[in-house]
């Protein structure tokens, strides 16, 4: 009774979707509670599996069978799906209807599942192995589906599907003998991918160190000494505007000076204030003649 009550709360309640892996569920827990028998009983072909099912459990009637059987279903669909299909009155009748609406729906959507793995490719930004995971669920979905394909097409798909930074690894693939199984090639990527993830944990440390100093190297030294809000306009700590551009328009620190500022004294030559007349190198000069003596002439 044990492992029934774990089988019962494990067992979702049918939503509409993934109707066939429901089905093969709920099947399985009317075998154990010896209450399938009423649905193969109800069919007009014989069935093998009739031989298989226990009928020991109970020594009701059939009708009391089918009453158990009937409830048992109901109360593994969700609300939705309930309201829709309380109003059948057999276990064979609910059976064949679900199957009827939602087995034929899942049996119209081959062509999806075959172009959902043409198109499927795996990237090099996401996870490997959850993208592994993701192809074998729609091989398994296939099954679902009754679409089966040879080992050696599953795994040439699979080797065509891997990121390009596999590229390498995939050609060596490539070589492997035509025993090579579908199970051999996920174990081989298993490792592959687990070998890659620790040379990346193995050189990361050593990188993050070197980014660290880095950084600290050029960040300029007044950065820690400098409170928040304080601004140095001395000609020590200029702001962030400051340029030493030529076009002094573009400083806001520059002020323009007037040649003449009160008793300032200035070149006459060129106008500047920063030398004399008599130093300014406008000023046109005569070569002295040292030969001639300023008292002979006199």
């Amino acid at each position: 009774m044990d492992i029934l009550k774990s089988l019962s709360s494990k067992l979702e309640k049918f939503n509409g979707e993934n109707f066939l892996c429901w089905q093969q569920q709920i099947k399985f827990l009317l075998t154990m509670l010896s209450l399938f028998s009423v649905i193969l009983n109800g069919k007009s072909e014989k069935c093998f599996e009739c031989a298989l099912v226990e009928a020991n459990s109970f020594d009701d009637t059939s009708s009391d069978k089918d009453i158990f059987c009937y409830g048992r279903i109901l109360s593994a669909l969700s609300d939705n799906i309930y309201k829709i299909f309380f109003h059948t009155k057999t276990t064979l009748e609910l059976w064949d209807a679900l199957g009827l609406k939602y087995g034929s729906a899942e049996k119209g959507l081959r062509r999806y599942s075959c172009e959902r793995m043409i198109y499927f490719q795996m990237e090099n930004g996401k996870p490997f192995s959850d993208q592994v995971h993701e192809f074998e669920n729609i091989i398994y979905d296939r099954k679902m589906k009754e679409i089966t394909l040879p080992d050696i097409m599953l795994v040439s798909l699979l080797i065509s599907k891997l990121p390009p930074s596999w590229f390498e690894f995939a050609r060596s693939l490539k070589h492997k003998p035509d025993h090579f199984t579908l199970s051999d090639l996920l174990v081989t990527l298993q490792i592959e991918d687990k070998h890659r993830i620790s040379q990346k944990d193995s050189h990361k440390p050593l990188f993050q160190a070197k980014v660290y100093l880095v950084e600290n190297a050029n960040k300029p030294k007044q950065n820690f000494f400098k409170k928040s809000g304080f601004s140095n306009n001395n000609k020590f700590g200029r702001n962030s505007h400051f340029s030493k551009n030529k076009n002094k328009t573009l400083n806001n620190n520059y002020k323009p000076k007037s040649k003449i500022q009160g008793n300032e004294s200035f070149c006459f030559v060129c106008g500047r204030n920063n030398h004399f007349a008599k130093d300014c190198f406008h000023r046109r000069r005569q070569p002295k003649d040292i030969t001639s003596d300023p008292k002979s002439s006199s």
